[in-house]
């Protein structure tokens, strides 16, 4: 059983082999939870950049967009 504070002699009770196998487990995991945090941080840069709704809604169109569109709808 492990409980609280007996990882480490459920560890050394281990054989090498199983040894091996949870150092890769405990390898794999760590590469994934990297690769993971990696993600979230790009993520929330690029979100951190991206324009605000309040700024996306006061956008101007120019004269020449709005000729356009109501072109499109004649069609």
């Amino acid at each position: 059983m492990m409980g609280k504070g007996n990882i480490l002699v459920t560890y050394r009770s281990m054989s090498p082999q199983d040894q091996r196998i949870f150092k890769s487990w405990a390898k794999a995991n760590a590469i994934f939870g990297a690769a993971l945090v990696a993600i979230l941080m790009t993520v929330a840069a690029s979100a951190s950049r991206a324009p605000g709704l309040p700024q996306v809604a006061a956008k101007q169109h120019q004269p020449a967009d709005i000729s356009a569109d109501r072109d499109l709808d004649r069609n």
